[in-house]
């Protein structure tokens, strides 16, 4: 949509284009120079006008900024469930880079208030072969589900993904990390008995040990348990 991405290309800076450059290098996307807030200002705006929403979230874009603000305006613009998982499945073929996967992840308002209908549809997520969806599942997992109620159901998705990919791993130990943080006790055996290669449960054990919710005591027996 050309309105759109004019607003992008005069939103966008040199500086911002390097900095995203280098904090997005798995991106093969063409890259504007857009910072985040900016896109949640226009993402919010967007989702304000009904026609120009829709016919934004059925097209295909070129650049990185575009396909950033697509993620965004699926979790501003939804609010019916059914249209939020079909708009998420036709979205995450294109996410080639952790960036866009989180922030879309993380903003999808909807998955809160449906957490039944969505879990299902999030462990198929975890089991795609396209590692982008998975990481987007685990992120969906961290942002919305990380109650202790719904443990065991986070687990048992978790220990079944088998992707090994550097980005799938990282955001399985950073999901990891909160559990230990938020729910020791729980997610203690995980690594007791080691349950996830040696990079993911290493990784987990660092980022939790760099949390403040965490007793020196309990930090140091974590770092008894690496690998």
């Amino acid at each position: 949509m050309e309105i759109i991405t004019t607003e992008l290309k005069n939103a966008a800076t040199e500086f911002n284009k390097n900095f995203t450059r280098k904090l997005v290098p798995d991106t093969n996307y063409e890259i504007l120079g857009v910072t985040v807030p900016q896109m949640r200002a226009i993402a919010k705006k967007l989702a304000k006008n009904t026609d120009l929403a829709r016919e934004y979230l059925n097209e295909n874009h070129k650049y990185y900024e575009e396909w950033f603000l697509h993620g965004l305006l699926i979790g501003e613009y939804c609010r019916l469930a059914s249209e939020t998982l079909a708009l998420c499945k036709d979205f995450l073929p294109h996410i080639d880079n952790w960036a866009i996967c989180d922030s879309f992840a993380a903003g999808l308002k909807t998955v809160k208030k449906n957490r039944g209908f969505f879990l299902p549809e999030v462990k198929k997520f975890t089991l795609s072969p396209h590692p982008y969806t998975v990481r987007a599942g685990v992120i969906i997992l961290l942002s919305h589900y990380m109650e202790e109620n719904f443990l065991g159901e986070i687990t048992d998705i978790i220990t079944a993904i088998k992707s090994g990919h550097y980005y799938v791993d990282m955001g399985i130990a950073w999901l990891l990390s909160v559990m230990l943080v938020k729910f020791y006790d729980n997610t203690l055996p995980l690594f007791t008995s080691p349950a996830f290669s040696r990079s993911v449960h290493n990784k987990a054990i660092q980022k939790a040990v760099e949390s403040r919710r965490l007793s020196d005591e309990q930090k140091q027996y974590l770092k008894t348990l690496k690998i």
